[in-house]
């Protein structure tokens, strides 16, 4: 069994079939947290990354700079950029990109 496998793995015997164990369970993982999708919309590609959730968002300006929060939940997710947990209002942009930077006021 893999135990067994393992243990010859640990005795300097079997080394290159307990390597193949461990690879073979991380590439199951792996594959496992991916979404198949169908052929037409692969674009050359067996797998895709399954797309990001999307999340209510309202926005506000900081120095001319508008910033996303969430209004259901307690993070705005992948799309919406640049954001904050909540309408923040302690923050002061260092220029006029968000390039610049920010900083406390």
């Amino acid at each position: 069994g893999l135990i067994g496998h393992l243990r010859g793995f640990s005795a300097g015997r079997g080394i290159a079939g307990g390597l193949i164990v461990i690879l073979t369970m991380l590439a199951i993982c792996a594959i496992a947290r991916m979404e198949i999708t169908p052929l037409p919309e692969r674009r050359g590609h067996l797998f895709l990354q399954q797309d990001y959730e999307r999340y209510p968002v309202d926005t506000y300006r900081i120095d001319g700079i508008s910033f996303y929060y969430p209004t259901e939940f307690v993070y705005a997710g992948y799309y919406d950029f640049p954001a904050t947990r909540w309408q923040d209002t302690d923050v002061r942009a260092l220029g006029t990109s968000i390039r610049d930077g920010f900083a406390a006021k």
